[in-house]
């Protein structure tokens, strides 16, 4: 009979395993190559944080989990979501999500609008929140679980002060995990 979507992991075995995970570490690199042609700059907010903790002499806490681990996590997620049900829900009516939604990826200027639009923390908030909903075993693999580990991270350091550079992705799950109020706001917060 034919195979249900339960049944494929064990069809592939360990070889789906195997590359899955090398295979998705290459597609995130050139998506991010491809958005950083688009003006993204992903990783900026990160080199910048680099160079001013060398120049201050301050120590870095690499504080995000082992890129290995998050795609094979993310390799597992996939292979136990229905990829077939993503993006057929109906999308919110929230005019934000629609323009996201319907960017036209030929269109240079549109493109620019959309990478302008992700760079602002309620953009973020509300495509994580869809992510979350329309597959949360994904969300989890990416996000949720990172956010857990990096808290932890910032938690155990012994420095008297630290500072975070996050993703924006980050931010709201990170801050639950530290226990903050949605109306406090870290000091220094910039939304890179």
């Amino acid at each position: 009979g034919q195979a249900t979507r339960q049944e494929r992991p064990s069809l592939f075995g360990g070889i789906a395993n195997k590359f899955l995970p090398d295979l998705l570490g290459q597609a995130l690199k050139s998506l991010y190559a491809s958005m950083d042609r688009m003006g993204f700059s992903s990783g900026e907010e990160f080199a910048v944080a680099l160079r001013e903790a060398s120049q201050l002499g301050v120590p870095v806490l690499l504080a995000d989990r082992d890129v290995r681990v998050t795609l094979r996590r993310l390799a597992d997620a996939l292979q136990n979501s229905n990829l077939d049900a993503i993006g057929t829900s109906q999308l919110p009516s929230d005019p934000v999500l629609q323009k996201v939604d319907s960017v036209d990826l030929s269109n240079a200027d549109q493109i620019r609008d959309m990478v302008e639009l992700i760079k602002e923390r309620d953009t973020v908030r509300q495509l994580t929140t869809e992510l979350r909903r329309e597959a949360p075993l994904i969300y989890d693999a990416m996000i949720g679980e990172r956010d857990r580990y990096m808290a932890q991270s910032l938690l155990g350091t012994s420095a008297a002060v630290t500072v975070g550079v996050v993703g924006m992705a980050h931010m709201d799950g990170i801050e639950a995990q530290l226990g903050w109020k949605k109306k406090q706001q870290p000091c220094g917060v910039s939304p890179q």
